[in-house]
């Protein structure tokens, strides 16, 4: 690998993960369109400022706290959407590239999948990548593991009997196990450690 393709592997942050929630597609969508309750329910991003909601063309202005001692300024373009079954965006600012959302109906509820291939933009941010790419993996991974955790148990707002679990695999490398017992109103989660090398 040449030495330009590892810097630019370096500053991407690509993400391709499957979560099967227990409830349905019309479900889930209603709770990914109240976007106005997106920083109730997800403690790193900080602020959300929509123009449109989830319609073709709107533009949302987003800040997210990192684990870490960094914060992500972002906008996301909505290219597409497909009411229940997908949405397509664009994401430009500290982090630029394509970002999608398919939700999928199968027997035991949803399957919600999300594929985005970002690549770092901020300057600084870029340089600490060089050498602390493993931490912000780690960061990235714990931003998305409470978000849909939180997703589950907050979010979606119908009652489900038994509990509701969710399974992605982030390119193999990385495990969410979310089962959210709604009638306990407790989360468990279980994520094995990442292998960075």
């Amino acid at each position: 690998m040449s030495a330009d393709a590892v810097r630019v592997a370096q500053h991407r942050f690509p993400f391709d993960g499957v979560f099967e929630v227990d409830a349905t597609p019309q479900l889930c969508w209603d709770a990914l369109t109240r976007t106005d309750e997106y920083t109730d329910w997800w403690p790193w991003l900080r602020e959300l400022d929509t123009d449109g909601g989830l319609e073709a063309g709107a533009v949302a202005h987003g800040v997210i706290k990192a684990p870490l001692p960094y914060t992500l300024e972002v906008d996301i373009t909505v290219a597409h959407v497909e009411p229940s079954r997908r949405l397509d965006a664009r994401i430009s600012g500290d982090l630029a590239g394509p970002a999608a959302l398919e939700l999928n109906e199968h027997p035991d509820g949803t399957g919600i999948r999300i594929t985005w291939d970002l690549e770092l933009r901020a300057p600084l941010l870029r340089s600490l990548a060089t050498v602390a790419r493993p931490v912000m993996l780690w960061a990235h991974d714990r931003i998305i593991e409470t978000g849909f955790e939180q997703f589950c148990k907050r979010a979606i707002v119908a009652p489900v009997q038994g509990d509701t679990s969710m399974r992605g695999n982030r390119g193999g490398s990385l495990e969410y196990v979310v089962s959210a017992a709604r009638d306990a109103g407790q989360i468990a989660v279980r994520v094995p450690r990442p292998r960075w090398w």
